[in-house]
C-alpha cells in the first residue's frame, strides 16, 4: 500500500529511488547512533558502519525488506540505549506502533520480537540497571499487538521450512557451492566473505571474554547471543543483512569489554583497510551491488548441468504487457510468480494466476504452480481447469525459470519473443499478432532456434521482429549466428550494431569475438573476449562460447 500510494502519486522512477535511499540512509544513520552509545572510539564505529552498510546494499532492493531494516535498526538504538544510558529514550514511544505495522508490512517481524526478548533478558541479568514503568508497558503493548497478530508472525517461519529453490533462502554451504564449483571464487559475493569474518570475530570476543576475569555474566549472555545469531546464518543466507544489522554494535560493545586499547587500535587500522580494498576492488570489478550471485547450476535430465541466471537480460518482461494488451482479449494468465504483480500493474484487466505474496498460499496451489511451470503431472488439466488462456514463459536461463509446454498444443500459438519473455496464447483470444512467428521454435535445444527446413522463412520472421522491435536481444543474437554461417559481412555489422545497443548484453561482444578469431584477427578478438568476460563476470554460458577463441588464437595475443 506504501508503494501503490506514493507511485501512483509520484511516478515509478522516483519513488523506488527516493523511498530506497531515504530509508536505507536512515537505517545506517541510526546504526551510527547506535555506536556512538557503545564506544568513545569514532574511528571504530565508523569503520563498523561503512562495512554494514556495503553488506546492506546487497538487499536494498525496492521492497518491503528495507522497512524491516530500518525497524531493526530503530529497536536496537532504543535496546542500547535502556542498556548504556539506563533509562527510557523518547523516541519509545515508537515501538508499538513498530510492531503494529510491521507484520502487515514484512514477514521479518518475528526477528523483532526476538530482539525484545533478548533486551528483556539483558535488562533482567544486569544488576545496576532498573527499567521504569515506562519502559514496562511499551514491551507489554509491543507484545500484545505482536499476539494479536501472531498468525502473521509465522508466515515468515512457515516460508523458510518449505522454500523456493532460489539463491536468498538457501543455506550458506549451499549457497557457496550453487554453482557446482564453476568459477568459484568469482560467483562468491564479498558479503558472504565479510560475514565469516563478523562470525570469526565474535567467536574470538567470546574466548577472550572467557579468560577475562573481570567480565559480567551479560557480558557472556550478550556474546552467546551474538555467535548463536551468526550461526544461524549458516541455515538461512537471506538473514545475513538483519543478523549483522543486530549484532554488530554488540560486538563492538565486547570488544571494548575484552580487549586493551592498544588491540583495539591494531583491529581498528586492519578492519580499515581490509574494507577500503574491498571497497576499492568492488567499484573496479563493478560487483559494489553484488552483481555475480546466485549464478546456480542444477541437473537437467534432458541436457546435463544447466547454467541459469543470465543476468544481463531484462528482470521483467518490459514489452509483454504492452503485447497482451493490444493483441490478446487474455482473461487468466499464467506466468513466473515474480512476474505475476507486473501484469497485476500493467494489465489488470487480466487475472493472474498467483503473486508474490505467500501469505495465503495453500500446499495445493504451490503443487499447481510447480506442475503447470515445469509441465508435470496433470498440467493439461490444470490449464483447463483454471481456464488459462496466455501463458508468459521465461527463457530456459532465466533464474526463475518457467516453462510451460503449451507450445505442444495445437490450439495454442507463439505470439510474441523477445531476450525476456517467451508469449503463448490460445488461439480463441489472439486477436492478431505484431509479427508471424510460425517457424521460429523457442524451445529447441539447438543454439539457432529456427524449426528444419525453415530458415529462410525463420530469417524473414526475425528480421520482421526486429523491425517490429529494434532493441529485440532474441532476434538480434539469432540472426548473427545464422549470419555465422551464412554471411559474415553481415553477422559482424550486426553483432557491432547491437553491441552499441545494448552494451550491457555480453554475448555480442562474445560473437564479435568468436568471428574476428575465425578470420585470424587475434588481437581485435582477445579485446572482445575480455569485454563479454568483464560484462558478464565469467559467466559459464558467455566463457563456453568464447572456447573457440582460445583455441584459435592460443598464442598469438599479440596478432
Amino acid at each position: 500500500l506504501i508503494y501503490y500510494v506514493l507511485v501512483k502519486s509520484f511516478g515509478m522512477d522516483v519513488v523506488v529511488v527516493v523511498l530506497r535511499v531515504l530509508v536505507g540512509v536512515i537505517t545506517i544513520f541510526t546504526l551510527y547512533l547506535t555506536t556512538n552509545l557503545l564506544t568513545k572510539n569514532t574511528l571504530l564505529g565508523l569503520n563498523l558502519v561503512l562495512v554494514v552498510s556495503y553488506i546492506l546494499s546487497f538487499r536494498l532492493y525496492d521492497r518491503p525488506e528495507i522497512f524491516s531494516f530500518l525497524f531493526i535498526s530503530v529497536i536496537n538504538y532504543l535496546g542500547c540505549y535502556f542498556y548504556s544510558k539506563g533509562k527510557v529514550h523518547i523516541l519509545s514511544v515508537l515501538l508499538p506502533l513498530i510492531f503494529l505495522a510491521w507484520p502487515n508490512i514484512h514477514g521479518f517481524a518475528i526477528v523483532g520480537i526476538g530482539m525484545l526478548m533478548f533486551y528483556c533478558v539483558i535488562f533482567l541479568v544486569k544488576a545496576d540497571f532498573k527499567p521504569s514503568r515506562q519502559l514496562y508497558i511499551l514491551f507489554a503493548v509491543s507484545a500484545l499487538l505482536s499476539v494479536l497478530q501472531l498468525p502473521k508472525f509465522f508466515y515468515f517461519v512457515w516460508h523458510i521450512t518449505t522454500p523456493p529453490p532460489v539463491g536468498e533462502f538457501l543455506t550458506i554451504p549451499a549457497r557457496l557451492f550453487s554453482s557446482k564449483g564453476i568459477d568459484f571464487l568469482n560467483q562468491i559475493s564479498w558479503h558472504i566473505y565479510l560475514y565469516f569474518f563478523f562470525l570469526l570475530t565474535s567467536i574470538a570476543v567470546f574466548v577472550g571474554l572467557v579468560r577475562n576475569i573481570k567480565r559480567t555474566r551479560v557480558e557472556i549472555l550478550v556474546s552467546l547471543f551474538v555467535i548463536v545469531l551468526l550461526l544461524s546464518q549458516l541455515k538461512l543466507s537471506r538473514l545475513i543483512g538483519p543478523i549483522i544489522l543486530i549484532t554488530s554494535p554488540l560486538i563492538i560493545l565486547l570488544l571494548e569489554k575484552s580487549l586493551a586499547s592498544s588491540k583495539l587500535i591494531k583491529i581498528n587500522i586492519i578492519t580499515y583497510c581490509t574494507f577500503m580494498v574491498i571497497l576499492i576492488w568492488s567499484i573496479f570489478s563493478g560487483h559494489i551491488v553484488g552483481s555475480r550471485e546466485n549464478i546456480q547450476v542444477y541437473k537437467n535430465s534432458t541436457q546435463g548441468y544447466k547454467v541459469v541466471n543470465n543476468f544481463w537480460y531484462p528482470n521483467f518482461p518490459q514489452k509483454a504487457p504492452k503485447i497482451v494488451n493490444t493483441y490478446l482479449s487474455s482473461r487468466h494468465l499464467f506466468t513466473s510468480v515474480y512476474w505475476s504483480n507486473y501484469f497485476l500493474w500493467y494489465s489488470p484487466q487480466v487475472k493472474v494466476f498467483s503473486d508474490i505474496l505467500w501469505d495465503y498460499r495453500t500446499k495445493q496451489d504451490l503443487e499447481d504452480l510447480d506442475n503447470l511451470k515445469k509441465g508435470k503431472g496433470d498440467w493439461q488439466e490444470l490449464l483447463d481447469e483454471y481456464n488459462i488462456d496466455t501463458v508468459i514463459n521465461t527463457h530456459p536461463n532465466d533464474f526463475h525459470f518457467t516453462s510451460t509446454p503449451v507450445y505442444r498444443l495445437k490450439n495454442w500459438q507463439l505470439v510474441y519473443i523477445d531476450d525476456s519473455a517467451v508469449i503463448y496464447a490460445r488461439e480463441d483470444v489472439i486477436k492478431s499478432v505484431p509479427v508471424e512467428l510460425s517457424a521460429i521454435n523457442p524451445n529447441s535445444p539447438l543454439q539457432l532456434k529456427i524449426k528444419p527446413l525453415l530458415e529462410k522463412k525463420g530469417v524473414q520472421e526475425l528480421n520482421e521482429l526486429l523491425r517490429f522491435d529494434t532493441m529485440n536481444g532474441f532476434a538480434r543474437e539469432q540472426l548473427i549466428i545464422y549470419y555465422m554461417s551464412n554471411d559474415i559481412n553481415k553477422a559482424i555489422q550486426l553483432a557491432e550494431e547491437s553491441n552499441a545497443l545494448l552494451p550491457k548484453n555480453p554475448m555480442f561482444s562474445a560473437y564479435l569475438s568468436v568471428i574476428l578469431a575465425s578470420q585470424g584477427k587475434c588481437t581485435l578478438a582477445f579485446k572482445y573476449m575480455r569485454e563479454a568476460e568483464l560484462r558478464s563476470y565469467n559467466h559459464p554460458v558467455v566463457t563456453s562460447i568464447l572456447e573457440p577463441v582460445i583455441k584459435r588464437c592460443s598464442g598469438k595475443r599479440g596478432l
